[in-house]
């Protein structure tokens, strides 16, 4: 074959978004921090999903932005957004130019404890205070670079030293040029596990070298560049030559990066130039608009009538013919020779209608996503998240998801919508953060064995209402285990559980303080399992339960700390006697037998069947709905053949004619 045919041949257009997530994640993975948050997430939504895992923000490198960059961009708040989107799973983390105590301070509360890799280089604003804060939550660091930060001393050195007894590799080049051996004793004294250390441009002398060799004993490699006090010679130099594998001296050049790195004299030179021609850039514009406004209004005066009444030069008389013409014509429709019309308005009531206006995108994130809350989790994945980017990336944040509801939808909801599909969605976006969840119509051992294998082991409320047959004991008592937290549980018409999960939850179960069986066809051997096992319940309802009074005595026996009790259409009880007394003076909330049901939720469908009923009949509305279109279309199609054949018929006619 020839092989010019080979290359005239189309290549096939590789499409990207057919790559999977996880070779998607390694190839976005190689990029800066930087590259990421400003335009990588952009491209599409597939990519910004995957921008979104937290297994993305294991590594933030906040390095080499530029100082044009780091100026024009908000990069302590583009690093605080990775942070918060690494849901505590940071291992790594570079910072340049705007590191501050504050930020230090951020990483610790915002639960990144499993950090190991920390660079700070050029981080100018942070002290002391700061790193002996940090070291004492970050016990897992095994790497620290301070490149240069002249504000840290001895003292941060030692509490690092103690508050990171993993540390392996320790650079800190070009640090307080007073305090040299100061800080060699520190780190002599405090790091006797490191591996790897580095002290560019450091001011110790052969004494503090002497006493890192000594504290230090797994020390395998030490650079010393830049260090003019100390001298290797006689005995020091042996012994470094004995116990390191690898030492640079003090007369060894510095690379091209290190140089950036430890001396910044080009950097606040360079940052100087480019405030100084951005400040001058902003003074041009201001001119050029003050300019353009001023001809504009003089062009726009010279036009008007009263020009022709004005009588001599002087200012006051324009002015106050121009005062004159805009009350006689405020609001009043003028036309200018005849071709342009326009609507005068007084500048001061445009001003204040502005001011009314109501920007819903200016309120802060916190306080738009408290509003957004108020919603259900069904109204969120429908709606609300679509309506601007900024409500989009509010809705992506996990704490949003801590509590997700999907009660109260509706039962022709639960037909048109794939709900399960939704919900296992918005356990995804929690991270691990759900604390409370309400799932209504759709919920089966599957979903529960979903919220326990996505780790939400945080769980400590969850409702299951008119599960059907869809939850059974096998996937409560699985759901369980792993549920230690647990504190409110409501089952409410979930036909297939009985006194086995019971049993399963109040053992494993141990805070559990809220308890709702509720027309799940129970009895005495429920009522038992419950007295046996829940002993710490403050709250029990038992709605249309068929218990008797030796079950309810059982109850009362097991647990001793209850509070209130609902026992409403529960028939077989009859409070009386001994048993009502006891009642009166343990409990301080209980409802009878025969109080009233209109409170209660799902008290109609506690006697009626009515779901398949109603799911039957949507669905027979449906799909007649959808013949009659059907039937719609054919007539359309047919009468419009109809009047193409008549059509044709009289062309044929005129024809002949």
């Amino acid at each position: 074959m020839d092989y010019r045919s080979i290359l005239a041949r189309p290549a096939k257009k590789i499409n990207w978004l057919d790559l999977p997530h996880d070779l998607t994640l390694m190839i976005i993975g190689k990029l800066t921090t930087f590259q990421i948050l400003t335009s990588v997430q952009f491209v599409c939504r597939i990519w910004h999903r995957i921008c979104m895992d937290p297994l993305m923000w294991r590594t933030i490198n906040m390095c080499d932005i530029g100082v044009h960059d780091s100026v024009d961009y908000k990069v302590g708040e583009m690093c605080r957004h990775a942070m918060d989107r690494s849901c505590g799973l940071l291992v790594d983390l570079t910072i340049e130019y705007f590191g501050t105590d504050d930020l230090l301070k951020y990483i610790i509360n915002s639960g990144c404890h499993k950090l190991r890799h920390l660079r700070l280089v050029k981080c100018y604003r942070i002290s002391d205070k700061g790193l002996c804060e940090m070291a004492k939550k970050l016990p897992l660091l095994e790497e620290l670079d301070i490149t240069p930060c002249f504000d840290v001393s001895s003292i941060a050195l030692e509490a690092i030293g103690r508050g990171c007894p993993l540390l392996k590799s320790f650079k800190f080049n070009n640090g307080c040029i007073c305090d040299g051996n100061g800080q060699a004793f520190a780190i002599a004294q405090n790091m006797s596990n490191l591996h790897h250390l580095q002290l560019i441009g450091n001011s110790l002398n052969n004494s503090g070298l002497s006493a890192i060799l000594d504290g230090c004993s797994h020390l395998k490699s030490l650079d010393l560049r830049e260090c003019y006090h100390v001298e290797l010679e006689g005995i020091l130099r042996t012994k470094c030559d004995e116990q390191l594998k690898d030492l640079r001296d003090p007369d060894t050049p510095l690379d091209f990066q290190l140089l950036g790195r430890c001396y910044d004299t080009t950097d606040h030179d360079a940052l100087y130039e480019y405030l100084h021609e951005k400040r001058v850039k902003k003074q041009e514009a201001e001119r050029a608009e003050k300019e353009k406004r001023y001809t504009q209004r003089q062009k726009f005066w010279m036009k008007l009538p009263y020009k022709g009444l004005i009588i001599g030069s002087s200012r006051e008389k324009k002015n106050n013919a121009k005062i004159k013409w805009k009350k006689k014509h405020r609001k009043k429709k003028c036309k200018i020779n005849n071709r342009k019309s326009i609507y005068y308005e007084m500048e001061d009531t445009h001003e204040l209608f502005q001011s009314n206006q109501l920007n819903w995108l200016d309120l802060p994130n916190d306080l738009t996503l408290m509003i957004i809350e108020k919603l259900t989790t069904f109204q969120i994945l429908t709606s609300v998240q679509f309506v601007c980017r900024k409500w989009w990336r509010i809705c992506m944040d996990p704490l949003m998801w801590r509590t997700i509801n999907m009660c109260n939808i509706g039962i022709r909801n639960s037909v048109d919508y794939k709900l399960e599909k939704m919900c296992r969605h918005a356990i995804d976006r929690s991270c691990g953060q759900l604390v409370d969840i309400s799932i209504e119509y759709f919920g089966t051992d599957d979903l529960l064995k979903y919220i326990i294998d996505s780790g939400c082991h945080k769980l400590q409320r969850l409702r299951l209402v008119q599960c059907f047959h869809g939850i059974s004991d096998k996937g409560l008592c699985e759901m369980a285990e792993k549920l230690p937290l647990l504190e409110e549980l409501d089952i409410t018409l979930c036909l297939e559980v009985s006194s086995i999960a019971l049993e399963a939850i109040g053992r494993r179960c141990p805070l559990l303080k809220s308890f709702k069986y509720n027309n799940n066809a129970g009895g005495n051997k429920e009522a038992f399992v419950i007295a046996q096992n829940m002993s710490n319940l403050r709250h029990l309802q038992l709605f249309k339960n068929y218990l008797d009074n030796s079950g309810l005595s059982a109850i009362l026996d097991g647990c001793p700390h209850l509070e209130s009790l609902d026992l409403r259409l529960c028939c077989h009880v009859k409070l009386e006697g001994k048993l009502r007394t006891r009642c009166d003076e343990q409990l301080k909330d209980l409802r009878d037998p025969d109080a009233p049901c209109d409170d209660f939720q799902f008290w109609g469908l506690c006697f009626e069947t009515a779901y398949d009923d109603e799911v039957f009949d949507y669905e027979n509305e449906k799909r007649a709905q959808k013949q009659e279109a059907q039937k719609r279309e054919a007539r359309r199609i047919n009468s419009g053949s109809s009047t193409g054949k008549k059509n044709n018929v009289k062309s044929k006619s005129k024809k002949k004619r």
